[in-house]
């Protein structure tokens, strides 16, 4: 074998998969309002956690940004759904709830267990949760979010 080692630096961090049941609901935003930019769902979902239902939404869930929200505990909805008013650009979001048992993910990992749709929902749950907190603090564009380390000024107002 030949070649020269290099090094290399990896943008990842160490996560580990929670044992508890991680509940599963879908947001349902109307159909005059699914056309909202990510950044304004994201603070619809962040005033209906902080400002409409807090006695609901804690602790927090995370969201996805399109219809999914992940919860390590099961809300409390008078049925099986709930509407609310959120006052920022008229959404209503409402929900519908299902479980993700981490135990199935866990089995995935250790190469136990099939990979399946309750697995990848597993995956996303997680992929919610670990990018949840970045994009409410930093600018976003769908996946990617950007920092403001290591930024260069490239001129008036503007960084690279």
């Amino acid at each position: 074998m030949g070649g020269t080692p290099v090094t290399i630096q990896v943008n990842s961090f160490a996560t580990s998969v929670p044992n508890s049941i991680i509940h599963h609901y879908d947001v349902v935003i109307p159909p005059s309002e699914r056309t909202l930019p990510a950044r304004m769902t994201m603070d619809l979902i962040r005033r209906l956690q902080f400002d409409v239902a807090p006695q609901i939404f804690t602790p927090r869930c995370v969201y996805d940004d399109c219809k999914n929200i992940f919860c390590i505990h099961r809300l409390k909805f008078d049925t099986g759904s709930q509407e609310f008013d959120v006052t920022l650009a008229d959404g209503a979001p409402q929900g519908l709830q299902d479980q993700v048992d981490p135990r199935r993910l866990h089995r995935f990992i250790e190469s136990q267990g099939s990979h399946d749709n309750t697995v990848l929902t597993a995956i996303t749950a997680l992929d919610v949760a670990i990018r949840m907190q970045p994009k409410l603090s930093y600018p976003f564009n769908f996946r990617p979010f950007f920092t403001d380390r290591e930024t260069k000024d490239i001129g008036p107002d503007l960084d690279l």
